[in-house]
This record gives C-alpha cells, structure tokens and sequence, in this order.
C-alpha cells in the first residue's frame, strides 16, 4: 500500500513540470462566527505547492501540498512522510509529517514540529532569492520538487506580522 502511494506520487512528479514558474500568494480571513481570524500562504505550481499557515491563537501550521493528479482522495492514505525543506543555499530543514487528504484534487503531506524549525523555515523564505527545494521521502521511496520565490517576501512577511513571530 506505502510503495503504491509513493509510486503514484512519483509517477505524477516525474511528468510534472518541476521548475515551473510558482508564485505567493497571502489572504487574511476572518473573524468568522467564532471570532477567530487565520492567514494563510500558498506557495503555488504545477500540482505542488507549500502552504504556511496560523491564526491568531498561535496556531501554525505547515503543509506540503501535491496534486492527486486525476486520483480520488480515497486513494490517499495516511502514512508518516519524511519532509526536507531548503532555501536557497542555506540549511537543510528536517520535519516529520503523515500524509492525508487536503481536497478533492489535492493531497497534503502535514509536517509536525518543532515549532522553532518552521519560524526559521518562514524567516528564510521571506529572503529567499531563487528557489525552495523540497523533498519528500518514506523508507526508500524519495522525490523532489522546486517552488519559486515570486513575492514569497510579501506573504511570509504578512506571517510573520499576524502571527507575531518578530
């Protein structure tokens, strides 16, 4: 069942575009009826995508997102994914996630803490110049792809003011 999901994945990545232009976008929500109110960044591609999100509780959160590429949602499974993030030339950031269903035409891998790791991981993209790497793996199955930087310094700086991480 875990080879077929990565072998599906890969499958996918492998036609995809890898290096296609990506861009940020940012979008402040909210309050909604619970007075709650959240932003969130998308970093956007050819069916990838990296999303940072938190809300005004201090909540945050950071999804790695990959399109099901014609699959049903019911075809993902929740597995516990290795996720590698690297801006530019700078430090290799290792997080733990599990995979599982984000919508109908995407699946999210969502990374869990340390919290410290992605505050740095958002301060980096903010100044990001060229390109973030990110790499997906469980046991032997690896693959990668590139997100763009296209306005990345104005969505993480919106963050990081919302979510008050200076």
């Amino acid at each position: 069942m875990r080879f077929k999901f990565f072998y599906l994945i890969s499958l996918f990545l492998v036609f995809s575009i890898k290096n296609a232009c990506a861009q940020w976008i940012s979008n402040v929500s909210g309050p909604d009826v619970f007075g709650n109110t959240k932003v969130e960044s998308v970093g956007i591609g050819n069916g990838y995508g990296l999303n940072i999100s938190c809300d005004d509780k201090g909540k945050i959160s950071l999804n790695v997102l990959i399109s099901l590429g014609g699959l049903s949602s019911d075809d993902v499974q929740s597995i516990p994914v290795n996720v590698l993030i690297k801006v530019d030339d700078g430090k290799i950031y290792h997080f733990r996630g599990v995979s599982g269903t984000w919508n109908e035409k995407f699946m999210a891998i969502e990374v869990s803490k340390p919290r410290k790791d992605i505050y740095e991981l958002i301060q980096d993209i903010s100044v990001a110049k060229e390109k973030i790497n990110v790499g997906i793996e469980n046991n032997s199955n690896k693959d990668s792809f590139s997100i763009g930087v296209y306005d990345s310094t104005n969505a993480m700086n919106k963050v990081i003011k919302f979510c008050k991480l200076k």
